[in-house]
């Protein structure tokens, strides 16, 4: 998913949270295919761990394949672009994915697209799980990085969603990073809900490969 896809999808995105709401008290779990996690505002963003669990299971455990995100520049890449920070089995999914959920301990970096030019940072870091199937997903658990410390100029918006398999949104929530009143562990749980189920909160409790 390359700048002009990835602009689309966060237009669903926002969409979806707009629309977003209680409908019922039983509560169905999302299908998705995709499980993206982005900072609409920042240019750089870590996470020291993130669970998907369906049928009880968490399904992205130690499976580096399935991530793809946007990076820091590879060794040798002298002039990087939009399209060439965007990497498969990227190191830093391995990291995400190794069961280290110590939010003391620090992880890389999701990074922006910066021009080469001025140096001028982007925005928009992300990642996404592509699990190679729909598949019911009944919780998802996003463990922060060196919790709370803050990463340099970066406002703490963070958006997790789920995608079908055409890429088309069906669940997203927003949260704030830093805010550690309601988030005193770092630990942020989100429980998707399907169309006219109740919507997900968070708790307290296509590129190259490297």
């Amino acid at each position: 998913v390359v700048r002009g896809e990835g602009e689309a999808a966060f237009a669903a995105i926002l969409a979806c949270l707009l629309c977003a709401g209680a409908a019922s008290s039983v509560r169905a779990a999302a299908t998705a295919q995709y499980v993206r996690v982005e900072n609409p505002t920042g240019f750089v963003m870590e996470f020291r761990q993130v669970e998907v669990f369906s049928g009880g299971k968490n399904v992205v455990r130690d499976r580096r394949n399935m991530v793809t995100g946007t990076v820091p520049p590879l060794k040798g890449d002298e002039h990087p672009t939009y399209e060439s920070i965007v990497v498969s089995n990227p190191r830093e999914g391995g990291e995400i994915t190794n069961g280290d959920t110590n939010v003391a301990h620090r992880a890389s970096e999701w990074r922006a697209y910066v021009n080469p030019v001025d140096n001028a940072p982007g925005l928009n870091p992300w990642f996404e799980f592509d699990l190679g199937q729909p598949l019911a997903i009944e919780k998802i658990v996003i463990y922060g990085s060196r919790y709370p410390e803050r990463c340099y100029i970066d406002k703490g918006h963070r958006v997790v969603s789920l995608l079908d398999k055409d890429r088309k949104v069906v669940w997203a929530e927003k949260w704030q990073y830093y805010d550690q009143k309601k988030y005193p562990k770092g630990v942020f749980e989100f429980e998707p809900a399907a169309a006219g189920g109740t919507a997900g909160q968070a708790s307290s409790g296509t590129g190259r490969s490297s």
